[in-house]
């Protein structure tokens, strides 16, 4: 409700929405001609895009947006990453999350309801028995320092946070959709 920076983030998200590729949605170069770009254009772009959710804005480009978030999609496992078959928890949030709030605010997006179908297994299959969730299967993980460490497959509360939010958005999601 603090109105004294307004102008200062309208200006902020301008210069923002004019870097965006009108192509892709997405920023950066050579993004539709590598996986790795696509893959990291697309997580670069859930941190601006998060900027424009907050204020209640509409991203630039949105139907581009969705079409390169689509191609992301692992046809085998329903993760958001191309090259490994286990995408990480990173990723899966960084691709649902905009792919979800893309579905539910343009109804007329096709094929949603399949992406989020197909994902749903793979969010489920990144749980353990106790309860939370690996940021990776098969790999361990550190998050700049050894004391955010944790072994292959081991339960972390990062990877917990972000599975535990994909899973709601894409349960609500579904729910409204159908």
């Amino acid at each position: 409700g603090d109105d004294s920076l307004d102008k200062n983030i309208k200006e902020l998200l301008a210069l923002i929405a004019d870097r965006c590729d009108p192509a892709t949605g997405l920023w950066g170069s050579g993004i539709s001609n590598s996986q790795v770009a696509l893959s990291e254009g697309v997580q670069a772009g859930y941190h601006f895009w998060l900027l424009y959710w907050y204020d209640g804005l509409e991203i630039p480009f949105p139907e581009k947006v969705f079409d390169s978030i689509k191609k992301l999609q692992n046809k085998n496992s329903g993760g958001f990453d191309l090259i490994h078959y286990y995408s990480s928890a990173c990723q899966d949030i960084d691709g649902l999350h905009p792919l979800i709030k893309l579905a539910s605010d343009y109804k007329r997006l096709e094929g949603a309801d399949l992406i989020l179908k197909k994902s749903l297994p793979w969010v489920i299959y990144n749980y353990n028995s106790d309860g939370g969730a690996c940021f990776r299967r098969g790999e361990s993980f550190l998050y700049g320092h050894e004391l955010m460490s944790s072994d292959a497959d081991e339960s972390t509360i990062l990877a917990t946070w972000f599975r535990s939010i994909c899973f709601s958005y894409m349960c609500a999601c579904l729910s409204d959709r159908n």
